[in-house]
């Protein structure tokens, strides 16, 4: 067994902590996040689909989300659903719009929910059929360069009724509740 002399063990050991510096951030995940709950909605090749789950922050500082990638879909966005209601023809409507956000923040200590009619990760163009019980890889990227992937399970839905999809459109309730669809307004 050859003995190593101080400096060349303490050469050795800087060789070794510059090379841990060098390993990429997927590999050093943010502690203290969570993702939870996380399923997709089955959709055709082609069309649309969404990712939900919660995400929590144990740790010290906000997460800022700022993109989001998977091999399933052609573009992902981190998307907000908002309602707008307004008055015509003396009768209330609304008009619920997806729009993509630049970026998702989960604060230090707390949480936020990814759910249909809120917040999202978008599937735009999906390259494959998403059907019940496949599952695909979903990565998650934040602002200061940490990866997080994670596994996303297709179901056909939890908790939706038939009107809650992804297509693109602006979608529309009377005072009455009766549905409306207008394609023609979409801000995207």
């Amino acid at each position: 067994m050859t003995k190593l002399s101080r400096p060349m063990v303490l050469v050795l050991a800087l060789t070794a902590v510059i090379a841990l510096a060098a390993v990429p951030s997927a590999v050093r995940a943010e502690p203290g996040l969570s993702f939870e709950g996380v399923w997709a909605r089955a959709a055709s090749e082609g069309h649309t689909s969404a990712v939900y789950m919660h995400i929590a922050n144990e740790g010290g500082r906000d997460a800022v989300f700022v993109a989001a990638a998977a091999d399933v879909a052609e573009l992902v966005e981190i998307h907000e659903t908002t309602i707008e209601v307004y008055m015509e023809d003396g009768r209330f409507q609304q008009v619920m719009r997806m729009q993509q956000i630049p970026q998702l923040v989960v604060p230090a200590g707390g949480r936020v929910e990814l759910r249909p009619g809120g917040l999202h990760i978008m599937l735009i163009g999906l390259t494959r059929d998403l059907e019940e019980g496949d599952s695909f890889s979903l990565t998650l990227y934040t602002e200061d360069g940490q990866e997080h992937v994670i596994h996303v399970p297709v179901t056909v839905g939890v908790g939706m009724d038939d009107h809650d999809h992804h297509d693109h459109h602006d979608h529309h309730h009377d005072a009455a509740g009766h549905d409306e669809h207008h394609d023609d307004h979409h801000e995207h």
